[in-house]
């Protein structure tokens, strides 16, 4: 399972893309442990609006909330192949909380802004 076996298969997957998911699934380890995910998973009462799981300050903190955007949006300047090499790792994590959605909207705003809507820019990675 993992970059090895499933994304890697019929796209340019390079060995920084693999050094990529190997970090991230190193740091969704230690931030977000199995045990902690069967916990918040299996909470009887759902999460709170508005309060971000634990992991998130760690993942925003990693640079992995904006991997995607260019730096001028304050991203890293990767593109959606390292979003998706992070995703699948998430995945992999069964990583609860809104990490796919805040990407995605990012993303999407990232294109509205290049697009003409200047209006929305700033640093998109705190969405």
């Amino acid at each position: 399972m993992g970059i090895g076996t499933g994304i890697g298969t019929g796209i340019g997957i390079t060995e920084e893309h693999r050094a990529l998911a190997h970090s991230v699934r190193g740091l969704l380890a230690r931030v977000a442990p199995p045990g902690d995910v069967r916990e918040l998973l299996d909470a009887e009462s759902p999460a709170v609006p508005g309060v971000r799981p634990a992991h998130g300050k760690a993942l925003a903190a990693q640079g992995l909330t904006g991997i995607h955007l260019p730096e001028a949006y304050g991203g890293g300047g990767g593109g959606l192949l390292d979003l998706a090499v992070v995703l699948e790792e998430a995945a992999h994590a069964s990583l609860p909380g809104p990490f796919l959605a805040t990407v995605l909207t990012s993303a999407v705003l990232r294109h509205a802004v290049a697009a003409g809507a200047g209006a929305l820019g700033g640093p998109l990675r705190e969405l």
